[in-house]
Formats: structure tokens, C-alpha cells, sequence
């Protein structure tokens, strides 16, 4: 189960040595971490936290309505820049249940509202959890340490 900081540093960290335009790294970071709205719920019930973590929010079609929506809202000058941030958006979302899939022993409700089936893959389990988001950071810190070196 990566925290907030991997779902946000993946996506921004790759929109970063994509797109030259901050705007974006910041739509990446925030967008990879909407999936977990859901888990707001830990602050005034725990029981419901865990019935309804990683079912609604961490839907393949859910990830492209919010994708729309951020379109729409976002007052794009063309239909060029309304495309980037579709796919962004779309894409930071994804790379949240990705990392949920892989790293996480809890399903994750991929199909719904079509089917209610929770999907994990669970190749990697790191205990504690928080693992994960120290490995990302160390990854992209080396990362930008080699671009910045290499420049």
C-alpha cells in the first residue's frame, strides 16, 4: 500500500521528464493521488474506511470521468492542451492503481460499476508499507541527480 508520496512522486516525477510545463508535474502529482479521497473516511469511522477503500475511487471508469472533468474545468486554450491534460489526468490515475495492484494485499475494485470483483496482484509486499515510498523517493532523487549530472 504506497502513501500518498509514491502515488503523487510517480506520476509528477514522469511528467516532469516529459512535458516542460510545470503546470503539468502538478496536475500529475494531484491527480495520482485523487484515488485516495476515499480515504477520508479513516478519520471518523475505520470499519467504514475499510469496507469502502479502494472500491469506488479505484475504478478504471471513474479515473476517466475525473479525467473529463479536469478538462472540462481547467479551461484549456486548445483542443492540443485539452488532449494533454486528458491524458495526463488519465494516466496519473492509472498509476495509482497500479501501484495499489502490485503493492498492496487488499483488491481494488478495477471494473466497477460493471462488476464488483477486487483485483490485486500483490508481487511485491513490503513490510512496513511505507517502504515503498522511501524506495521511490531514493529512485528519484538518483534519477534527477544522473539528469542534472549529465547536463
Amino acid at each position: 500500500m504506497p502513501y500518498p508520496i509514491a502515488h503523487a512522486l510517480i506520476p509528477g516525477f514522469i511528467s516532469s521528464q516529459t512535458m516542460k510545463e510545470k503546470k503539468y508535474w502538478l496536475l500529475a502529482a494531484i491527480v495520482g493521488m485523487l484515488p485516495d479521497i476515499d480515504g477520508v473516511y479513516i478519520l471518523f469511522n475505520h470499519p467504514l474506511y475499510e469496507l469502502l477503500h479502494r472500491v469506488a475511487f479505484h475504478s478504471i471508469l471513474i479515473g476517466v470521468l475525473v479525467s473529463v472533468l479536469l478538462t472540462l474545468l481547467l479551461q484549456a486554450k486548445n483542443n492540443s492542451e485539452r488532449l494533454t491534460i486528458f491524458i495526463i489526468s488519465l494516466l496519473a490515475f492509472c498509476s495509482h492503481i497500479l501501484a495499489d495492484l502490485l503493492f498492496s494485499n487488499a483488491g481494488v475494485a478495477l471494473l466497477l460499476p460493471f462488476s464488483t470483483t477486487e483485483f490485486s496482484l500483490t508481487l511485491f509486499q513490503l513490510y512496513p508499507p511505507y517502504i515503498f515510498d522511501i524506495i521511490i523517493v531514493i529512485i528519484v532523487w538518483v534519477l534527477i541527480a544522473i539528469k542534472q549530472f549529465n547536463k
